[in-house]
C-alpha cells in the first residue's frame, strides 16, 4: 500500500483520514492541534512534527483545512510542504477554495519543488454515497 500524508485532522479530514489508514495504507498525519491527531494515532497513523516531515514520509499528501490562507501557509509557511516534498510527489486539497486559488498554489509549488503534480477535490454530497464515504468531485492537471 501506499505511503501517504494527511495535513488538517478536523471533523471531515480525521475521518478521511481514518478511511486510508482502514484500506490499509501508511499514514503520517499532522494538524496545528496535535490534540487532533489522537484518533489516527490511535489505529497506527504517525505524527510529523512539521508538514515538511510529513511530505518527506508520503508519495501523497492531502490537505483538509480551514481556508486559502491555511493551504499556503501548510505548503509554503516555514517547515512547509514545500520543503519536503518529493519530485513526481501528489497533492490534494479537499479544502473548500476558489479553484483558481487552487490552480495558482498548485503552479507555484510546481515551479519551486518540480513535484509536478497537485488538484483540487472538494468534498460535499452531491448525490447518494454508501455510508462511511465522503461525496466527492474532483480537479487537476492532466497528468
Amino acid at each position: 500500500m501506499a505511503s501517504l500524508g494527511w495535513s488538517g485532522m478536523g471533523r471531515i479530514g480525521t475521518q478521511m483520514a481514518l478511511l486510508l489508514l482502514r484500506a490499509g495504507h501508511r499514514l503520517t498525519v499532522h494538524d496545528a492541534d496535535a490534540d487532533r491527531l489522537a484518533p489516527a494515532l490511535k489505529e497506527g497513523a504517525r505524527a510529523a512534527a512539521s508538514p515538511a516531515e510529513l511530505a518527506a514520509a508520503s508519495e501523497a499528501v492531502f490537505l483538509s483545512v480551514t481556508d486559502t490562507d491555511a493551504v499556503e501557509a501548510i505548503v509554503f509557511g516555514p517547515r512547509g510542504l514545500a520543503e519536503g516534498i518529493a519530485a513526481g510527489a501528489l497533492v490534494v486539497d479537499h479544502t473548500s477554495i476558489h479553484p483558481g486559488r487552487t490552480r495558482e498554489i498548485a503552479a507555484r509549488l510546481s515551479k519551486r519543488t518540480q513535484a509536478g503534480r497537485g488538484g483540487g477535490a472538494g468534498v460535499g454530497r452531491p448525490g447518494p454515497t454508501p455510508p462511511g464515504v465522503p461525496g466527492r468531485g474532483g480537479g487537476g492537471d492532466q497528468r
